[in-house]
């Protein structure tokens, strides 16, 4: 899996990130609920994609999930499997027996220590997810069919477009297997069909792009590459017009599942907010610019909080929750770690004062201090105000004013991103006539943390 569906917090409105959050976290807590705190690691963003696109379509209130998912402190796991969302529970099995699968196919490829620990470290986990499955009337043995298909189908050398096709048919099967359950074991028998055709589609977009990631690492490691046996491609390095048709097949396969979310009963922004995030991933994966739609998410921020107003937030805040602990029934450790929820919120509004904004209590603020997503955007986000204070270069800003204006005077009232702090977001238009391209292809990090508030 490749990110593509990873979130573009700078395109979204809060109650979108909160929503993003509240899946990521939960698929998160539910691998470490039901599998062990080592499968954490086996995270990543298609399958939250997946939990997200079942939660839309069941439309189950996450208010009324269990505390442990509302927090925000990465520790605190569901108590038992009852506190355990079937959408989360479904993702997370989902998620480790993907996992089991890939391990195999490298262990097939190259047998070395790495994947043989792994399997050893997971078996349990991968057992225990594979009998969840099961009960839930997945096809684990088509599953392993499918698996072994792949294999032999990479062992015979086809040629062409057409070959691409065939190649990728197992892999895009197994993935619209996990999207069919899914979609059944929510009680939307109905889009059976349709969800399980945009997972297939998806498998096969990911497919490809799996091919031409690795095509250069594959041919000096003597590995299989789809593309190199496909087209019969000879050179160790992609060449610009092979680079090209790749491309655009992508591109035709981009459309596809574009037309297939667009076809499906969700709101019209949660559908177009899944179109723009595939389409800055895609731009990114394949270095190219994919033309946004008109009625694409735009930035939701149109000025950079400065430091002065974020000192001030924090201090609000600080306020309110020193007057929480004695309302609350809080534990002595409790009481005895209050510093750190204080000291998380003062980072936090100064940093990444986004963030702040998920505050509302005392135990929010502990939940910070102990939330690695918070954590991990901290460096990126401290690093990038250093280096915007030292990098204090009058004809760098005098060109960065210059494309701002040039860029106003062609978006007019459509400019919506104002962030002088990151130069990838300075001219971040709605309108097709602005050519300024600066925040295609950014690899959807480009805002994170870089000192404007774009959602980080």
């Amino acid at each position: 899996m490749f990110g593509l569906m990873k979130a573009q917090s700078c395109s979204q409105s809060p109650e979108a990130r909160e929503t993003h959050r509240q899946l990521y976290c939960g698929v998160c807590k539910s691998l470490g609920g039901l599998y062990g705190q080592r499968t954490r690691f086996l995270l990543n963003y298609d399958v939250v994609f997946l939990a997200e696109l079942l939660s839309a379509l069941s439309n189950e209130p996450q208010h009324e999930w269990a505390t442990a998912y509302r927090s925000l402190n990465c520790l605190s796991l569901p108590s038992n499997e009852t506190e355990v969302p079937l959408v989360l529970q479904f993702t997370a099995s989902a998620n480790v027996a993907l996992t089991q699968a890939k391990l195999r196919d490298h262990l097939d490829d190259a047998p070395d220590m790495r994947w043989r620990t792994a399997q050893r470290v997971l078996c349990e986990s991968f057992e225990q997810a594979v009998a969840r499955l099961v009960a839930w009337g997945f096809p684990v043995a088509e599953l392993e069919r499918l698996a072994a298909w792949q294999r032999e189908r990479e062992a015979t050398v086809r040629r062409g477009e057409a070959a691409m096709s065939w190649l990728a048919e197992p892999t895009a099967a197994i993935t619209a297997s996990f999207f069919r359950c899914g979609v059944r074991l929510i009680g939307r028998v109905e889009l059976e069909d349709q969800v399980a055709q945009l997972g297939f589609t998806f498998g096969e977009l990911t497919y490809w792009l799996d091919a031409l990631a690795d095509y250069e690492a594959d041919v000096r490691a003597g590995q299989f590459n789809a593309l190199r046996a496909a087209f019969g491609w000879q050179s160790d390095r992609l060449q610009t017009g092979e680079r090209q048709q790749a491309t655009t097949e992508m591109l035709s396969l981009f459309a596809q599942v574009v037309a297939q979310m667009r076809a499906l009963p969700l709101p019209t922004t949660v559908a177009a907010g899944y179109v723009e995030r595939l389409r800055l991933n895609l731009s990114c994966a394949l270095n190219t610019t994919i033309e946004r739609e008109a009625s694409r998410a735009s930035c939701q921020r149109a000025f950079a909080v400065l430091p002065r107003a974020r000192w001030e937030r924090a201090q609000v805040v600080m306020r309110e929750l020193r007057q929480q602990p004695a309302q609350l029934d809080c534990a002595w450790w409790e009481r005895a770690f209050a510093p750190l929820a204080y000291l998380a919120v003062l980072i936090g509004a100064l940093f990444l004062p986004d963030w702040i904004g998920r505050v509302r209590s005392w135990r929010d603020g502990f939940g910070l201090a102990t939330n690695l997503m918070f954590l991990g955007a901290l460096p990126g986000a401290v690093l990038a105000l250093v280096t915007l204070g030292l990098n204090d270069d009058p004809q760098k800003k005098q060109r960065q004013a210059q494309q701002k204006q040039s860029c106003s005077q062609q978006c007019k009232d459509n400019c919506q991103c104002d962030c002088p702090d990151c130069d990838c977001c300075d001219c971040c238009c709605e309108c097709d006539s602005c050519h300024c391209n600066c925040c295609d292809g950014c690899c959807a990090g480009c805002c994170d943390g870089c000192g404007c508030d774009c959602g980080h």
